[in-house]
This record gives C-alpha cells, sequence and structure tokens, in this order.
C-alpha cells in the first residue's frame, strides 16, 4: 500500500508511524501541514520507557574483501561528514548523526525539515540505546508490524493472534 492510499493518509485514521524524514511525505499525501511528530505513548508515562530510538539514517559500509577499502572508506566519510554531501542529501535519508552535518545544512532545510532537527534534538536525550543493525531480510517488518496492528484495531485477529503470527513472519523473513 502506498504512503497515499494508507488510513492515515486518506483520514480514516487519527495517527500513524512513520520515520522523521517522512514527515513532509505524509503531510503531503494527507493534505495537511498541521500534522505533528509526538512522542510514543508508555505504560510507565516516562518518554524514556516508550522504545523510541534514533535508527542510523544509512548503515554505510566496506566489504572486508574489498581491494579498494582506503578509497571505499573515504567515499564513506564524505557522504557521511562532507558539508557539500549534506547539501545534495539534506534531510532525504534521514537527519544526519553528525551535528557539523546538520549545522553546514541549516540555511537549506526547509521548515519542515527544520522542525524534524529541532524535534530530533528535543527528544534525543530521552532515547534508549539504538538497537543493532535489523538482521538481513527483515526490510519489509515494519509493514508486518502496521497490518497485524490495523488487524488488531479493527477486530479482525487478537493481539495474541497478531503477536504470534508477527513472530512467525519476521523470523521467515530472517531464515530467508
Amino acid at each position: 500500500m502506498t504512503l497515499e492510499q494508507n488510513a492515515f493518509s486518506t483520514g480514516r485514521s487519527a495517527m500513524s508511524w512513520t520515520w522523521t524524514n517522512q514527515l513532509q511525505a505524509v503531510r503531503d499525501a494527507a493534505g495537511a501541514e498541521d500534522i505533528a511528530m509526538l512522542r510514543p505513548p508508555s505504560f510507565a508515562g516516562s518518554a524514556s520507557e516508550n522504545g523510541l530510538f534514533k535508527k542510523a539514517t544509512m548503515y554505510w559500509s566496506i566489504a572486508a574483501s574489498s581491494q579498494n577499502s582506503e578509497q571505499a572508506a573515504q567515499l564513506v566519510d564524505f557522504l557521511v561528514n562532507d558539508p557539500t554531501a549534506q547539501a545534495i542529501q539534506l534531510l532525504n535519508r534521514g537527519a544526519p548523526s553528525n551535528p557539523a552535518a546538520i549545522e553546514a545544512m541549516c540555511d537549506q532545510l526547509t521548515a519542515t525539515d527544520q522542525e524534524v532537527v529541532d524535534f530530533l534534538t528535543a527528544i534525543t536525550p530521552e532515547l534508549a540505546a539504538a538497537p543493532a543493525v535489523q538482521p538481513m531480510g527483515t526490510a519489509d517488518s515494519q509493514n508486518t508490524f502496521t497490518r497485524l496492528l490495523s488487524d488488531v484495531r479493527f477486530g479482525t485477529i487478537s493481539p495474541k493472534e497478531a503477536a504470534e503470527q508477527t513472530l512467525t513472519e519476521v523470523n521467515g523473513m530472517v531464515a530467508n
């Protein structure tokens, strides 16, 4: 299902989960500029216990067997730290973790981009430790979570069934 077709964008849902770098796309799809990012709730009422984490924007890597590892390292360094690269990428792949990179692009950010940077700056002290890189094969797991959560909300399956199905599907992604 495309972003434009999901329940939130079509006004059939009050809230949705998405990555911060998708805020403008969500606003465009919903036709509403007043959509706001919020911290997720927690059972304990504590922002530090809500499971929110800062995910790396990109997992740049260099193959151990690379014959050009030095040049590859220079490319990764350029993509992560160079103001020229940041001016090209902006927040397209998420907000960079390097504060100097954000500083270098500040005058080029849209109002929405600046809102994302401000939100991330505000919540960073509350965030849990970032998880390890997600296992190979699980790139589609977010769609599984979203689909099964919707099924629970609309009463087509129980939370227990959704949990069991989530584990089965995500474990299957990892195994394949």
